[in-house]
């Protein structure tokens, strides 16, 4: 996957703080994708894995991801059409002329 390969590359990048945010990135990808972990794990070389396990020892767990509800019909307002809009689904479609 792409993404897999770009935190793997961010985490072996020159500049420190490039590092540092990659491996911040593939704990966050492994907590969301335990299920690929692995093989992101098997893409790193043997110090960059041993400070990713560390960071990841040390980081707290990922708070549960809040899946967006929708509120009900009545909570919900809808805003006034105007006065110049259809009134409804059997409306007939108005034809604005163009003026030059």
């Amino acid at each position: 996957l792409v993404l897999e390969e770009t935190i793997v590359r961010c985490a072996a990048d020159a500049a420190v703080d490039v590092r540092s945010l990659g491996r911040q990135a593939i704990i966050a990808y492994s907590a969301a994708y335990s299920e690929r972990s692995l093989v992101v794990a098997m893409r790193l070389d043997a110090s960059t894995r041993a400070l990713v396990e560390e960071e990841a020892v040390g980081s707290p767990p990922p708070p549960e991801a809040e899946r967006h509800k929708l509120g009900s019909r009545t909570a919900m307002r809808r805003l006034p059409r105007a006065a110049s809009e259809p009134s409804g689904r059997g409306a007939e479609p108005q034809i604005i002329e163009a003026t030059r």
